[in-house]
């Protein structure tokens, strides 16, 4: 632009002023506070009625803060008073001298970074509509999302503004890969395009904030005289006077128009004033509503308005006992198509929930928008527990997006030290028997994986010794057979005895009794186990059961010196002639890992059902339930 850095002489009290940057082109006197622009040929001229006289934010001139690795220091403001909206874009400076803006305002923080485009007409912003997409530089489509007009802005400190002073109209576009444009067209014709890029308070690490806080806006109500406080002025859009339950809207002038009366009087479980943390983010209820849906079923519902200096608004809604924390969110959900029954958002998959409008019944406080004026909003829900994004799309500026989270009765009774209702079947977003099938899946095979991974670990350390391999001969003269062993030794801290019985049995039954008795202590440890196999015809077929050779464990044996008593019968009728048995120290119990492996699969089995039984009750209440319903 040509112009210099340093000082110059207001225009209005012939006070020195300065300009930190060459393309900075406004700022304010700090002695008369007078707007001056700096203007072509490098002199100075006052602009009235912009400059901005109360200002009660953290940010400030002279705040610094660190983004994409470079520090920067805030230059100064402009303010942005849109139809439902006040919004700030400051000028920042970073450390290799460029300048950059952040824009900021109700919690939410995005970087701009101006951006070549191709050419876009005038006529092609003011006819676009919410919803419809424009492609920048032959990219993908970038969907039109929101659309403001700004008619007030007032300035504070040093800024650069590229256009001419007057109405100013912003448009915010998105992509379905997650990318960002905002575009500002100027009355002069001029647009000036920016990538915008959603980061936080915590991510810019801002420091030198402002210390003093939202004073607020003092009003009388015109009806009853009842003073009203409106703390966080200019941001509140709306307001209900406590005394007579008028309701007021604010407008551009700064002042509130009375917008009539609420039509009942509902007892609110939360009051304004009360304080609570969610999310590590200490939070003041500053206003309460109850809502209700224009359509047939008529629900009602409580809306509470949390206030945070930091981090904006926030809401707590409540219907039937159950909790949604709601937060406006930059980074959102884009959809080609407006009427989709559901979305993807990252790998997550989001189902339409329910449709409506509403209307509020009862109010008490304050609102970051005009709540009175929502009747023509058009609301979806998309759930998956326990989050929930909710679009929103109005007449006035378009699509807004908010994150509902799930939060539990006691986490908010416990935060505002208050009572709340009984819970009333099963939440829209409430945790309680949600595992999505995806994910359901994937910690089934990762329990599989364990087990079989932990069983090669145990399976690899065993040593599996054989301590006794014999054939036995039963006598000719009784069907039984008393037998004992040569001790041995158990090295291992914990281990266990693998016994493999083999008999010839053929329409008879072999049977052995084993006692492990520890010649130290005495301690026994014993088992039965029975070998037997019968077979014949039936009916003309074939049949046969059981077989010649069992397996049986015994597990957790202590180290020490053992013998072994064998007490070995069969049949009488039809005795064995011999047996086999073997004897293997610290052997992989394949057995337990089988049982543990159908333990895992019944798991997701119970687990479905149950899921089945509260998902069908959590879809009761919507119209896009994928269930049916016996009425």
């Amino acid at each position: 632009m040509g112009k210099a850095t340093g000082l110059y002489q207001c225009v209005n009290c012939m006070q020195s002023v300065s300009f930190r940057h060459s393309e900075t082109n406004y700022t304010v006197c700090k002695s008369c506070n007078s707007v001056l622009e700096r203007i072509v040929g490098d002199t100075l001229i006052v602009q009235h009625d912009f400059n901005l006289k109360e200002a009660y934010e953290l940010l400030q001139p002279g705040t610094k803060g660190i983004w994409n690795k470079k520090q920067f220091t805030v230059l100064g403001r402009m303010r942005l008073w849109m139809q439902e909206t006040v919004f700030n874009h400051w000028t920042i400076l970073y450390e290799d001298g460029t300048l950059g803006i952040l824009a900021e305002g109700y919690g939410l923080y995005a970087i701009l970074i101006e951006k070549v485009v191709n050419q876009i007409g005038i006529t092609d912003i003011k006819s676009l509509d919410i919803g419809k997409s424009l492609n920048f530089n032959d990219s993908s489509p970038y969907y039109l999302q929101r659309k403001y007009i700004a008619r007030k802005w007032e300035l504070e400190g040093e800024i650069y503004l590229p256009g001419w002073k007057g109405i100013l109209e912003i448009l915010e576009f998105s992509a379905t890969d997650g990318t960002h444009i905002e575009v500002h067209a100027y009355l002069s014709n001029l647009i000036v395009a920016y990538e915008t890029v959603y980061t936080s308070f915590e991510e810019l690490k801002l420091t030198n904030t402002r210390k003093s806080s939202f004073k607020g806006k003092k009003n009388r109500c015109l009806n009853c005289s009842t003073e009203i406080v409106v703390k966080t002025w200019p941001y509140a859009q709306s307001c209900a006077c406590s005394g007579c339950k008028a309701r007021y809207e604010l407008k551009q002038t700064g002042e509130f128009v009375e917008k009539g009366k609420d039509e009942a009087e509902i007892k609110f479980e939360l009051s304004i004033g009360l304080t609570g943390i969610f999310n590590g983010i200490t939070y003041e209820v500053i206003g309460c509503a109850q809502k209700q849906e224009l359509n047939a079923y008529k629900s009602k519902w409580k809306e509470y308005t949390l206030f945070n200096e930091q981090d904006g608004y926030a809401f707590l809604s409540e219907y039937e006992g159950h909790w949604i924390l709601v937060k406006e969110k930059g980074d959102t959900p884009v959809m080609e198509l407006s009427n989709d029954s559901s979305f993807k958002y990252g790998s997550d998959e989001f189902r339409l929930y329910n449709e409506y409008s509403c209307k509020v019944i009862d109010s008490v406080g304050e609102f970051p928008y005009n709540i009175y004026d929502d009747q023509s909003l058009k609301v979806r829900e998309y759930i998956n527990p326990p989050e929930m994004w909710i679009r929103e799309k109005s007449n006035a500026e378009g699509i807004n997006w908010f994150l509902g989270q799930h939060v539990s009765k006691h986490t908010v009774s416990n935060e505002f030290a208050v009572g709340l209702p009984w819970k009333s079947g099963v939440g829209a977003i409430e945790p309680k028997g949600y595992l999505a099938p995806r994910k359901l899946i994937i910690v089934t095979l990762a329990m599989l994986l364990l087990i079989f991974a932990v069983h090669a670990i145990m399976a690899s350390s065993m040593k599996e010794k054989v301590l006794l391999q014999n054939v036995y001969q039963m006598p000719d003269s009784i069907a039984t057979l008393n037998v004992v062993s040569d001790k041995f030794e158990l090295h291992k801290w914990k281990s266990n005895l693998a016994f493999d019985i083999k008999a010839p049995v053929s329409n008879n039954w072999f049977e052995l009794a084993i006692t492990l008795v520890n010649t130290t202590t005495g301690q026994e440890f014993t088992l039965e186990q029975g070998v037997e196999y019968y077979s014949g015809y039936s009916g003309g077929e074939s049949w046969s059961e059981g077989r010649n050779a069992e397996t049986a464990y015994l597990s957790s044996i202590p180290a020490g010196t053992y013998f072994l008593q064998l007490q070995a019968s069969s049949d009488p009728s039809n005795k064995v002639s011999d047996f086999q048995l073997k004897v293997t120290n610290d052997m992989p119990m394949e057995k337990n890992m089988w049982v543990m492996v159908f333990l895992v699969l019944l798991w997701p089995l119970i687990k479905y059902l149950f899921n089945r039984y509260y998902e069908r009750e959590r879809w009761r209440n919507s119209d896009y339930s994928p269930y049916t319903y016996e009425s």
